[in-house]
């Protein structure tokens, strides 16, 4: 894209110590490294100021990257352990930190943690940054980011909860999110997966997926409602999520 988002400052944002970004993300590619034009969501006001209490997500080639400057001026990186799916897909990226540290998700799995200094004394906004001001932002690294700087990505669905969001409630975001389809094949018609990848929610219906296809929640031949008996599924590539049945 070449457009942001900002959000004004309010009293419940201010401060927080304990709270969970979680939105859904999709790259062109997975070789570019960290860099501002790679920067999805911020809290940082303007450039060259580095906090304290200032954090930003960004890509670090199929990694995602949390900068912190914690409750100092200087910024601390830590990168997730676990992979992205890939570029042109959607994937789910979420980030739960708490005074204990930060825990990141990919897809609802755990991606890594981090229990370092910065990461610790992460705060959703600075304490005492003016209500009215900037609060946070995605698709951009700064307020005043210009637009040859700015996410060339997509976002969806993006949330900032004020608490730590447990495993469980990240995969039911995942589970009910509206922004993933539901794909249904019709009387036996063959359907082709554009792109490299889809990621869709539930796969039903009669008929033939060519491509690749990773669905989130449920494979089921023919319909909820009156299924045909002996209806036939078939896909050339599934990819099935830990929880998908």
């Amino acid at each position: 894209g070449i457009s942001s988002v900002c959000t004004p400052l309010d009293a419940e944002c201010r401060g927080l110590s304990s709270f969970t970004v979680a939105l859904w993300l999709w790259v062109n590619n997975v070789t570019a490294g960290a860099a501002t034009p790679t920067t999805f969501f911020t809290t940082r006001a303007t450039n060259c100021t580095n906090g304290p209490y200032e954090m930003m997500l960004r890509m670090n080639t199929n990694k995602v990257r949390m900068m912190s400057t914690g409750n100092t001026t200087s910024w601390t990186s830590v990168d997730t352990t676990g992979a992205v799916p890939g570029p042109n897909q959607w994937f789910h990226v979420a980030y739960v930190i708490t005074p204990a540290g930060v825990t990141a998700y990919i897809n609802g799995q755990p991606a890594g943690t981090s229990t370092a200094a910065a990461m610790k004394t992460t705060l959703l906004t600075p304490p005492d940054r003016p209500l009215g001001d900037f609060g946070f932002g995605f698709g951009h690294y700064h307020l005043a980011t210009p637009q040859t700087g700015q996410f060339t990505g997509r976002l969806d669905d993006v949330r900032v909860y004020g608490r730590a969001l447990s495993q469980a409630e990240v995969q039911q975001v995942i589970d009910t999110a509206d922004a993933l389809p539901d794909l249904r094949v019709a009387g036996g018609a063959t359907l082709a997966a554009q792109g490299a990848t889809n990621t869709v929610r539930t796969l039903s219906g009669e008929g033939y997926v060519s491509g690749a296809l990773t669905v989130l929640d449920r494979v089921s031949a023919g319909d909820d409602a009156g299924t045909p008996a002996g209806a036939t599924l078939m896909a050339e590539q599934v990819t099935l999520a830990p929880d998908a049945v």
